[in-house]
């Protein structure tokens, strides 16, 4: 009976451009990832493929159907969906040649809440670009009051007091691949911060805390530093060097009425390059 009835997307449009992306936007399934042992995620899902000029509308429903049959199935990582989701909608779109998926969810990684988003264009002609996107709270220490503190009291640097605070860093890869797994990307840059904080601390645990983060201070400047130079040593035989990195830490002062920020954005054999050059 459905066959019978008209399909007004396959009409010419009265203007027939050619549409770059058309799709869905926001739609949640759950989807069971399996490595070491299988769980569910939620995911926010956002789907589309181009449209040419002659067509006057996509397949919305091609595109549900797509997903709830790859959530169907286990998936041994984000990317693997990603990319059997890719592959199915440009089967069912075969109009289209190219198509963008992207999902997201918060993972509970060793205490820390992470968003993680995956996003890949992938086209007919064999073209490939993914992107992973991890962003987690860490703290940070003033390195500047600390030294002041213990100039003018005459106080040992490590026992002098300064302000802490939450930040906030975004890690975003850009590359043809990026098989990186993004609990391993949040153990690489981790170390950036002062320290990490932690769901519960008792006493002494709390006083071990900000130990640590008055035993190494950083600026918001020198924790975006650290984290590229340890991607850029951590990944420099598993990415390519066009790989592109970026890196964003938003530190939210707990004495002051705004926020500082500190962004890199490069390549990642031009960091190599520096951090190398820098330590010899």
């Amino acid at each position: 009976m459905s066959s019978d009835l008209p399909d007004i997307h396959v009409e010419k449009p009265e203007i027939q451009l050619s549409i770059d992306w058309a799709g869905i936007k926001g739609y949640m399934a759950h989807v069971r990832i399996c490595s070491l042992n299988c769980r569910d995620h939620l995911f926010v899902i956002d789907a589309r493929v181009n449209l040419p000029g002659n067509l006057r509308g996509v397949h919305m429903s091609r595109f549900i159907d797509a997903i709830r049959e790859e959530a169907g199935r286990d998936q041994g990582s984000i990317r693997d969906f990603l990319l059997s989701l890719a592959d199915k909608l440009l089967v069912l779109h075969e109009y289209a040649g190219r198509v963008y998926v992207k999902a997201k969810t918060t993972l509970l990684h060793r205490e820390l809440y992470v968003e993680t988003t995956r996003t890949l264009i992938s086209g007919r002609n064999g073209f490939r670009r993914e992107t992973l996107k991890v962003s987690f709270h860490g703290i940070t220490l003033c390195p500047c009051l600390q030294n002041v503190y213990s100039y003018l009291e005459k106080t040992p640097l490590e026992k002098s007091p300064s302000h802490m605070q939450r930040a906030r860093i975004t890690v975003r890869l850009t590359g043809p691949e990026i098989p990186v797994d993004p609990g391993v990307l949040v153990d690489t840059v981790a170390p950036a911060f002062s320290a990490l904080p932690r769901g519960r601390l008792k006493r002494l645990e709390e006083y071990m805390l900000v130990k640590e983060a008055l035993l190494n201070p950083r600026f918001v400047e020198d924790a975006a530093r650290y984290a590229a130079a340890l991607i850029a040593e951590t990944y420099n035989e598993k990415l390519p060097p066009e790989t592109l990195v970026y890196v964003k830490i938003v530190s939210h002062e707990s004495i002051h009425p705004y926020d500082t920020v500190a962004i890199i954005q490069s390549r990642l054999g031009e960091i190599l390059e520096k951090a190398s050059r820098d330590k010899s």
